[in-house]
Formats: structure tokens, C-alpha cells, sequence
């Protein structure tokens, strides 16, 4: 059981981000933050990397746009879009927006099938990326489930019955399902979040910023810092 809570735990912690405050200003800079006030002309804010670190101020009157950890927006001024067809989704406010497993679109937050529809439409790259992801992540939650339901079944077997070989490798089963399904969420998470990037890049005119990653690989699981 201890193992169990363990590993579920560590699924926690590796497929929610950690929840941010993201201030866009109006020159289109996105600052990952941590709010420590909000006054009717500025914001104090500290860097989100650095929350030790200096208590930062910036004037509401630079501000575009406020997306709080919980999902609400907060508008502060209108980002003026561009009309050629060429740049339709260039301006600011037409970026996806990513804040742990939430995606917001003009401020807007999108359940997933809407936001795997959106990419379809607009963004096929990033709509292959996402769509691989979630099959990635169902798999990887389908083993965890399966885990679980056979841990306790396998725990009850055990406890009504003498150990014998058989009943130790019933017992390992579990475990493998486990361990095999912390690999299969990272990558299907990953793909998941990256769709945001890749949509930004490719079909909103945005160059993607350095983000952190949990990566597989034959060599085992590592974090990545990807730009």
C-alpha cells in the first residue's frame, strides 16, 4: 500500500504542472509569475523560478492580460489584432495559453475535445501532437487503473492463500503495471503540452519559449530543458 501511494504521489507531482500565474504584458511578453499583490495601478509580482528571489512592479497600464493559477482572467488592455490573412492568429491574444493541464484560447479555457478540435482545424501538426498524447495518457492511466484493480485483488488472494511461486509473481504484475505506466504518462503528457508550443510557433507566428520536460528514452526517464 505504501508503494501504491508512493508512485501515485510521484503521477501527481509529474502530470500537473506546478499551477503559475502568467501575466501577458502589452508588448506580448508572457512572465511566468507568483502574484503577491494587485492594486488599481500596478501588480508586485515574483518570478515564478525565483519566488526568494526580488519583489518585482509592473503598472497596470502595461498590462494586457492576468491568467490567476485557479483559471480566472483578468484583462487590464485590449491587444491590437492584426487583419491580414497572413497573421490571423498572430496577435496575443490568439496564442494558446497552457497553465498546468488547462488551455485557454483568447482567455478562454477549451475541454479537451474542444481544444484537440480546435488544432484540427486550425494547426494539424499540433493537432497530430495532441491527439498522440492522449492516446499516450489513456493508455498510461489504463494501466495505472489496472494496477490498482489487481493490487487489491491480488492482495486479498494473497492473504486468504500460502505464498507459492505463482502467488509472488501474481503479485509482481502489479507493480510492472506500474512502473510501466509512469513512462507512458510522461510521454503522452509531454506530447500533450507541447501542442501549445507548437501550435504558437507554427500557426500563430510566436517562437516557443524554453519549457521543462519529462523525456524517455532507452536509457531511462531525465528532464529536459527544450527551447
Amino acid at each position: 500500500m505504501k508503494k501504491l501511494l508512493f508512485v501515485s504521489a510521484f503521477l501527481l507531482i509529474v502530470v500537473n504542472a506546478i499551477a503559475q500565474d502568467i501575466i501577458t504584458t502589452v508588448d506580448e511578453q508572457h512572465i511566468r509569475a507568483k502574484i503577491t499583490n494587485v492594486s488599481a495601478d500596478a501588480v508586485q509580482y515574483l518570478e515564478f523560478d525565483n519566488q526568494s528571489g526580488p519583489t518585482y512592479v509592473l503598472r497596470t497600464e502595461d498590462i494586457s492580460t492576468i491568467l490567476y493559477q485557479n483559471g480566472k482572467v483578468v484583462a487590464y488592455q485590449e491587444v491590437e489584432e492584426e487583419t491580414t490573412e497572413e497573421t490571423k492568429y498572430k496577435a496575443g491574444n490568439r496564442w494558446i495559453i497552457r497553465n498546468g493541464n488547462t488551455y485557454y484560447h483568447n482567455g478562454t479555457p477549451m475541454k479537451k475535445d474542444v481544444y484537440e478540435n480546435f488544432l484540427l482545424e486550425h494547426c494539424p501538426s499540433a493537432y497530430n501532437q495532441y491527439h498522440s498524447g492522449r492516446k499516450f495518457a489513456r493508455t498510461g492511466w489504463g494501466l495505472f487503473g489496472g494496477a490498482v484493480g489487481l493490487g487489491v485483488v491480488t492482495g486479498l488472494i494473497m492473504g486468504l492463500s500460502s505464498y507459492n511461486n505463482e502467488a509472488l509473481i501474481c503479485s509482481a504484475i502489479p507493480d510492472l503495471m506500474l512502473v510501466a505506466s509512469i513512462p507512458v504518462l510522461c510521454v503522452g503528457y509531454t506530447r500533450m503540452h507541447r501542442s501549445a508550443d507548437t501550435f504558437n510557433a507554427m500557426c500563430a507566428g510566436r517562437q516557443p519559449q524554453a519549457y521543462w520536460s519529462i523525456n524517455t528514452s532507452q536509457n531511462g526517464i531525465g528532464l529536459a530543458l527544450n527551447f
